[in-house]
């Protein structure tokens, strides 16, 4: 190989150095962003599922405004315009829905059931088996 043709092939690694290296970048900030998006979806559901699976079995129509409140999720949120959240207690059931806005809006909603039958059963959850020691003594 010559002088000339080693002078002529100078400097293209790093032209391809420049190209590989932006679209990496690229994937990492998109991988990121996924990430985060991801991180959102289930911060929220978590905080919505959580709140009508332990609704009290008196005043549940201010429990659920007052877990629908825009400060409950301050600092679980990120890189996010704006999210707001709702819940309704209608025939039975009790939904809530959220929505967030990362360039591009996402609803998230949750729903369960609810009456007597399913608060007893909850209740025999938290307090232990009632039946036995009712039973058996």
């Amino acid at each position: 190989m010559s002088k000339m043709q080693m002078k002529k092939n100078k400097g293209f690694i790093s032209v391809e150095a420049a190209f590989v290296s932006t679209i990496i970048m690229l994937m990492i900030v998109f991988s990121l962003y996924a990430i985060i998006y991801i991180l959102n979806t289930a911060a929220m559901r978590e905080y919505m599922y959580g709140t009508i699976y332990s609704l009290p079995l008196v005043e549940k129509d201010s429990y659920v405004k007052q877990a629908s409140d825009k400060d409950a999720l301050k600092g679980a949120i990120m890189w996010c315009d704006e999210y707001d959240m709702s819940g309704v207690l209608k025939n039975g059931v009790a939904t809530m829905w959220g929505f967030f806005d990362m360039h591009g809006l996402t609803k998230v909603n949750c729903q369960t059931e609810y009456d007597v039958c399913t608060d007893r059963i909850r209740r025999w959850q938290f307090i232990d088996d009632i039946s036995e020691k009712t039973i058996g003594e």
